[in-house]
């Protein structure tokens, strides 16, 4: 499926195992949509106020801080929401609480 856009869409893709991030970079790059990977919950807040992404990819466990803690601070410096699509390994209710908490707009499982 190839979506096409009048405007070149940003992507912040936050994944720390190498694999699993250059297979989901090569997916965005191949739909025309700049991609900006890293490793790390704290980068992903610098990265954000610095490239104002439309979309966010966000894996939950990450180094230094988790997804869930990144995607809060985020969405508090945003007046505006941006799509957050987060990676997770299972249905955890804990999980499913917080991403309702939070506005968290899609979540796919993690195989």
């Amino acid at each position: 499926m190839t979506i096409k856009s009048d405007k070149n869409i940003k992507v912040l893709l936050v994944e720390d195992q190498y694999h699993i991030q250059n297979s989901l970079e090569k997916l965005i790059l191949k739909e025309n949509f700049q991609c900006k990977s890293i490793a790390t919950g704290d980068e992903s807040i610098k990265i954000f106020e610095e490239n104002h992404p439309d979309i966010i990819f966000m894996d939950i466990q990450l180094p230094k801080m988790n997804g869930f803690q990144a995607t809060e601070k985020i969405l508090s410096k945003n007046p505006f929401k941006i799509p957050v699509f987060q990676k997770i390994s299972c249905k955890e209710k804990s999980y499913l609480e917080v991403e309702q908490h939070l506005g968290i707009v899609l979540n796919f499982l993690k195989i």
